[in-house]
């Protein structure tokens, strides 16, 4: 690299990185082309830090004591992880020689499990599921005219321990909650016989949803999501498995992952 703000290319085979700077383009192989080795005519093979992975000079405690070292050994140490796990979903078991298939996907316990952790499939089915039971004790009730509070009693017993099977796991994020808190409301406008109406006029009236659960003796769906929850963490939460969670580390390949000990339902 002559210097003098000449930019250089980068070596390696279809990057298009461009610098005039020897450091720079050492942090470039540093974050870009981490497993490659840099070597710049000017200056010869230099040290690597056994931490952050840059060549220069000084790697010492002094250089690995600084913001830049420490910011990039994090996200060294990601990349390594990252790694080891994609090697370990590559691993085939077998059972007597026979391999075993491999799923993004499978049901325990009546809930569906994703190898990624995401609840969204388990709560489409629970809600598929809700619906079907709902449907047809709804027509029941509707035809003997039940009242609204024995209405909402048979749903909370039939369909609601469908619909939160299993929730007390749950994460939670807003489209999920958005799901089961329009489901839930749905099911109070039939029970009092508040329906979302057009006027004579084209505009829309929409029932106050708060009005609707408090005339059939219903909370909010939040509401019943924390309950259970509390009812789970009573047992669980003097248990060393429970803290074992509260320790673990996110997975390297998603960091900023939600699990469901550090998240409420109230703050989807």
């Amino acid at each position: 690299m002559p210097g003098e703000g000449v930019e250089v290319e980068c070596p390696v085979e279809g990057c298009l990185f461009e610098a005039a700077i020897r450091s720079t383009m050492r942090k470039h192989f540093r974050s870009r082309h981490p497993e490659d080795t840099i070597i710049v005519e000017e200056e010869g093979l230099l040290p690597q830090c056994e931490k952050c992975g840059l060549f220069q000079s000084t790697v010492g405690l002094r250089h690995q004591d600084t913001a830049d070292c420490k910011k990039a050994a994090a996200t060294r140490s990601r990349r390594l992880d990252s790694l080891v796990q994609k090697t370990a979903k590559e691993v085939v078991f077998t059972v007597n020689g026979s391999p075993i298939k491999t799923v993004r996907e499978f049901k325990y316990l009546g809930r569906i499990l994703e190898d990624c952790d995401n609840d969204l499939p388990a709560v489409e089915r629970n809600l598929m599921r809700a619906r079907q039971k709902w449907g047809r004790i709804a027509r029941i009730l509707k035809k003997e005219s039940a009242d609204p509070r024995v209405m909402a009693t048979f749903y909370k017993a039939i369909v609601q321990s469908v619909l939160l099977y299993g929730s007390e796991s749950w994460v939670i994020t807003g489209s999920i909650m958005m799901k089961l808190r329009s489901f839930h409301r749905r099911c109070a406008r039939f029970i009092t016989g508040q329906h979302i109406r057009e006027n004579a006029d084209g505009t829309w009236t929409c029932p106050n949803s708060e009005e609707n659960l408090e005339k059939a003796g219903m909370w909010t769906v939040e509401e019943y999501i924390g309950r259970r929850r509390a009812t789970v963490m009573s047992y669980a939460g003097e248990r060393s498995i429970y803290r074992r969670c509260l320790s673990s580390q996110p997975l390297a390949s998603n960091v900023n992952q939600l699990v469901w000990w550090n998240i409420d339902s109230t703050d989807a």
